[in-house]
């Protein structure tokens, strides 16, 4: 039941490419959030570094 709930089912089962494709998904949304987001925030100005962080969570949400 929590496994449902969770979604642990889907990482769990046999097929272990379901497994490493959620992994490097994350992977490579976390590390664009952090590249782009501490590139942004060295230019100091708040409204490009609110549109860097919104246009890429918008990117990362459209892709997955």
């Amino acid at each position: 039941m929590a496994r449902d709930l969770w979604g642990l089912r889907e990482i769990t089962t046999n097929n272990r490419s379901k497994l490493l494709q959620a992994l490097l998904a994350e992977f490579l949304g976390i590390f664009m959030l952090n590249l782009f987001g501490c590139l942004a925030a060295t230019c100091g100005n708040p409204a490009v570094i609110s549109l860097t962080f919104g246009l890429e969570v918008f990117v990362i949400i459209s892709f997955s």
